[in-house]
C-alpha cells in the first residue's frame, strides 16, 4: 500500500524545451531517485522484520537456532547492500547520460529522451509490481486465516469425538464383556452338571445291562426297534414269561391226559390230586411275582428311556449354546485386543508429546542462556543497518558526483563527456537493454494481475 501510487514523474521531452527544462528535469529526477531509495529502504526494513518474525517464529517451534538466524540474517542484509551498490552505479551512469549536452539535429537527443521515458516507464511498472506482491502477501495472510481456524476445529471436534469414544463406549464395552463372562462361566457350570448326570446314568445303565459293550449296543440300536441284534432286559422278561406260558400250557395238556388215562386205576393214585394242586398255587404264585418284577423293571426302563432322550436333547442345545457363546467369546476378545492396541497407540502419543515438550523446553533454556551471542549479532545488524542507509543517503548527492563508474549489468562507459567516449552504437544498446527490462515487469505485473 505504501507504493500503489507512483511518484511524480516529468513528462516533457528532454531535447525539446531548453537548457533551463533540462535542468529542472534533471533536478527533479534526482529527487525522484533519492524518494525511489529511501521507499525501497522502508520495504526493506519491512521485508527484513517480517523475515525476523519468520526466523523467531521457527525459533519458537524449535527448527533453527538463534545463531543461525541471526546469521542468515545478516546474509540478507549484505546482499541487499550489494544489490543497492549496483542501483547505484546503474543511477550514476544514467545521470551522467541525462547531463550531456546534446548538439542540434543529433539523434543522442532523442536516444536520451527515449531512455528517459523508459526509465519512468520502468519505474511505474517496479511500483505496480510492488503494489501486486503485497496485496497478494496480505490475500494469502486472508486466506491461511480461515484454513488455520477450520484446521484448528476440525482437531478440536476429532479430540472431543475421541474422548467420548473413549470415555463412554469403553465403560459399555466392559458391561458387555462382564455379562457375557457370567454368561459363559453359567454355561460351563451347566455342562458340568450334565456331564455329571450322564456319568450316573451310564453307571446305572451299567449295572442294569452288565458291560460297556452291552451299553455300546444298547446305544447303537436305540433308535431302532426292528434291529434284533442286541436285545433288552424288558424284551427278555417277555420272551421269558412266554416261554413260562408256553410250559404251563403245556404241563396242563400234560396232566390232563393223565389224569384221564388214570380213571379205572385204582385209589392209589389219589394221593397225586393234592400234591399237584399246590404246584398250581406256587406256580401262580411265582407266575405273579414275575409279572410285578416284570412291570416294575418295564417302568423303570421306560422312564430311563424318557430320561436319557430328554438327557440327550438338552446336551444338544447345551452344545449350541456353547458354540454360540465361543464365538461371541471370540469376538469380544477381537473387541478386547483392538481397544486394548487403541490404548497402547494414545499411550505410544503421550509418551511422543512428552519427549517433545522437554526438547522444546532444553531449546528454550539453551536458547536463554547465549545472551553475548545475541549481543553481538544485535550490533552486528544495527552496523550493517547503518551502512545501508548510508548508502540510501548517496542518491541524494547524485548531482554532486561528476565521475564516471563501469555498470556490471552490461551497459558502456558514460560521463560527462558522453558524445567523445560513447558511441550511438552503445546508447541504443543501453536502450534496448532497458526495454527488455520493462518487458519483463510487464510480464510480471500481468502475471500477479491475473
Amino acid at each position: 500500500e505504501r507504493h500503489s501510487s507512483p511518484p511524480p514523474m516529468f513528462d516533457g521531452h528532454y531535447g525539446d524545451e531548453g537548457a533551463g527544462a533540462d535542468g529542472d528535469d534533471i533536478a527533479r529526477f534526482e529527487r525522484e531517485c533519492a524518494a525511489r531509495a529511501r521507499a525501497e529502504g522502508e520495504a526493506s526494513d519491512d521485508a527484513q522484520s517480517d523475515d525476523l518474525g519468520d526466523h523467531q517464529t521457527r525459533r519458537a517451534s524449535g527448527s533453527a537456532s538463534p545463531g543461525t538466524d541471526w546469521r542468515e540474517k545478516c546474509v540478507a542484509v549484505q546482499e541487499k547492500l550489494s544489490r543497492r551498490e549496483a542501483e547505484l552505479v546503474q543511477l550514476r551512469g544514467d545521470l551522467d547520460v541525462l547531463r550531456s549536452d546534446a548538439a542540434p539535429g543529433d539523434h543522442l537527443g532523442e536516444v536520451k529522451a527515449r531512455l528517459l521515458d523508459l526509465t519512468k516507464k520502468n519505474r511505474r511498472l517496479q511500483v505496480t509490481l510492488e503494489s501486486q506482491k503485497s496485496r497478494l502477501h496480505q490475500l494469502e495472510l486472508e486466506v491461511k486465516k480461515p484454513r488455520e481456524e477450520a484446521k484448528r476445529e476440525a482437531e478440536e471436534l476429532a479430540a472431543q469425538a475421541a474422548a467420548a469414544f473413549m470415555g463412554e463406549g469403553m465403560e459399555d464395552w466392559k458391561k458387555k464383556y462382564l455379562h457375557t463372562s457370567n454368561k459363559l462361566q453359567e454355561v460351563r457350570l451347566e455342562v458340568q452338571d450334565l456331564r455329571a448326570q450322564m456319568q450316573r446314568h451310564k453307571k446305572a445303565l451299567l449295572k442294569e445291562v452288565g458291560s460297556e459293550d452291552c451299553v455300546e449296543r444298547a446305544l447303537l440300536v436305540a433308535d431302532d426297534p426292528s434291529d434284533a441284534q442286541w436285545k433288552g432286559r424288558a424284551t427278555q422278561i417277555a420272551q421269558l414269561q412266554r416261554q413260562v406260558r408256553d410250559m404251563k400250557e403245556q404241563i396242563r395238556r400234560h396232566g390232563g391226559e393223565g389224569d384221564s388215562g388214570a380213571d379205572g386205576a385204582d385209589a392209589s393214585s389219589t394221593p397225586q390230586r393234592p400234591r399237584r394242586a399246590r404246584a398250581d398255587n406256587v406256580s401262580e404264585k411265582e407266575r405273579a411275582s414275575l409279572a410285578q418284577v416284570a412291570d416294575r423293571r418295564r417302568e423303570e426302563f421306560d422312564r430311563l428311556q424318557e430320561e436319557c432322550e430328554r438327557l440327550r436333547a438338552e446336551h444338544a442345545e447345551g452344545k449350541k449354546k456353547r458354540e454360540a457363546l465361543k464365538s461371541r467369546s471370540r469376538v469380544l476378545e477381537s473387541n478386547v485386543s483392538e481397544l486394548k492396541n487403541h490404548v497402547q497407540t494414545l499411550v505410544q502419543k503421550s509418551d511422543n508429546d512428552d519427549h517433545l515438550v522437554a526438547s522444546l523446553q532444553r531449546q528454550l533454556e539453551n536458547s536463554r542462556g547465549d545472551p553475548c551471542e545475541l549481543d553481538a549479532l544485535r550490533r552486528q545488524r544495527a552496523d550493517l543497518q547503518a551502512q545501508l542507509e548510508r548508502q540510501a543517503q548517496m542518491v541524494m548527492h547524485l548531482r554532486q558526483k561528476s565521475f564516471a563508474a563501469s555498470f556490471e549489468s552490461g551497459s558502456t562507459r558514460l560521463g560527462p563527456n558522453a558524445e567523445s567516449t560513447a558511441s550511438a552504437r552503445d546508447l541504443i544498446d543501453r536502450v534496448r537493454f532497458l526495454e527488455a527490462e520493462n518487458a519483463k515487469k510487464e510480464e510480471q505485473v500481468r502475471i500477479l494481475s491475473a
